[in-house]
């Protein structure tokens, strides 16, 4: 068998969530890896996928050795280097990326994200001439939110906003979603799942995992890297394991499923402790040898009522924030494959409208269940909201909780810069500055009786 087709073996393995195997797989093939940089930097992304960080990055440096005049194995080097915390070395990297191509609208929008620019030292005059030679759309949308986080570091508000709302309108204009469907989904799931299911919940009753949910950007990162600070918890990140274990528990009983909604409904009726078994099974080949494990894949609220019938120990962890430093960080933020609803105002403000009335919904049915964690509470009163955190996780007190930045596990997430900080409040009320700007966002909350803290 040839390199190419062990490759392809190996992701064929990733794509089906074979991932015991598929590391197995990487480490022989890494062990008669060719001396080439192609052959480093294609085996360094499927370690990097399979969350094996510290040998992607010896292959990514490899190949940067191999071949120094390649701007993608910087790039990818890069990536690596900021999940891992070396935000210096990721910096050098992405520069060195950018002398050799200078268009990379990817390393522009990395570059931008990884520390707060100044007056002195920011990358606007290169961000707006690669603008100006940009072709595709995708790298335009690259570079104007770059712009924007770069503009709004210097405080420039008025012209944050613009590049902004340039590259958010950009990317809507190049996608075919309708909030719509993802409403009814979210009314779909509250109507199949009343108060009766969870009259007395019978699923797998094992203590282990540890739920994270909310919307995005509201700070979920933040109390997985507190929680995973304590010797008895491990984190597996942004994973979709519960979901795929209810699709396979689906499968196997030969349900008809032809949508999401016809999904959501056969749904219902699964053997849950089935699901509930098979997503722990799952979670095997990612976690460590710590009792706990967390699970912070924010969609998970979708799944709430399920996960509790699957596994009723399980602890949720919902983490709310102001609605419109929420709604406005969400809209800032450049998602790779996700969140399709946060390029447009009124859109993201009526998911975020759905997403409180199916959480209200899941608050009512289980009573107690979930634990909503106040973000602004958070950031300002830490140690007195942890303690009560890790009093509902069952944990006992470890001041490496507190000092969360210190926290050696890698982070992928869009915060991966901010949580190798220690705590700040200045994300607090960011959105005032825009205020004027977001008022499609805004009375839309408003009218649905969602109120932002002023």
């Amino acid at each position: 068998m040839d390199l190419h087709q062990q490759l392809n073996r190996i992701k064929k393995l990733l794509g089906n969530n074979q991932l015991t195997l598929a590391t197995a797989e990487a480490l022989r093939l890494a062990s008669i890896l060719p001396d080439q940089a192609r052959w480093h930097s294609e085996l360094g992304l499927v370690f990097n996928q399979l969350k094996h960080y510290d040998q992607a990055m010896g292959l990514f440096e490899r190949a940067v050795q191999l071949a120094p005049d390649a701007a993608d194995h910087h790039y990818n080097l890069a990536t690596v280097q900021r999940f891992v915390g070396r935000i210096d070395q990721a910096q050098r990297s992405l520069q060195n990326a950018l002398a050799l191509n200078p268009q990379d609208h990817e390393a522009w929008h990395l570059l931008a994200q990884l520390n707060t620019q100044t007056l002195a030292d920011n990358h606007i005059p290169q961000l707006r001439h690669a603008l100006q030679q940009a072709q595709h759309p995708t790298a335009k949308v690259s570079l104007q939110f770059a712009l924007a986080k770069e503009l709004d570091d210097l405080g420039d508000y008025e012209a944050s906003f613009q590049a902004l709302q340039d590259g958010a309108r950009l990317r809507r204009q190049h996608m075919d979603y309708q909030v719509e469907g993802d409403l009814q989904v979210m009314q779909a799931i509250a109507q199949a799942y009343p108060a009766e299911r969870f009259a007395e919940p019978k699923g797998c009753m094992q203590p282990d995992p540890i739920f994270v949910i909310g919307m995005p950007r509201t700070g979920t990162t933040l109390v997985e890297r507190m929680l995973s600070a304590h010797c008895q918890v491990h984190s597996c990140g942004e994973i979709n394991n519960f979901a795929l274990s209810m699709l396979a528990e689906v499968s196997a009983q030969g349900l008809p499923c032809q949508d999401r909604l016809s999904l959501i409904a056969q749904s219902a009726g699964l053997d849950f402790a089935r699901v509930g078994q098979a997503y722990l099974d799952s979670l095997k080949p990612l976690r460590g040898t710590e009792p706990r494990v967390i699970d912070k894949l924010p969609f998970n609220y979708l799944y709430a009522g399920l996960i509790h019938l699957a596994l009723p120990n399980a602890k949720i962890i919902e983490v709310r924030r102001n609605p419109m430093d929420t709604c406005f960080a969400v809209y800032k933020q450049l998602f790779q494959n996700a969140y399709p609803f946060s390029y447009q105002q009124d859109e993201l403000a009526a998911y975020f409208i759905g997403y409180r009335q199916l959480m209200a919904h899941w608050h009512q049915v289980m009573p107690g269940v979930i634990y909503t964690l106040d973000y602004e509470a958070l950031v300002q009163a830490p140690r007195a909201e942890l303690q009560k955190l890790l009093a509902y996780c069952e944990l006992d007190w470890q001041d490496e909780c507190l000092a969360f930045e210190h926290n050696s596990q890698a982070s992928t997430t869009a915060s991966a810069n901010q949580v190798r900080q220690p705590l700040y409040t200045s994300s607090l009320g960011k959105w005032r500055h825009y205020q004027r700007h977001l008022q499609p966002m805004l009375s839309r909350l408003q009218a649905a009786g969602i109120e932002p803290i002023l």
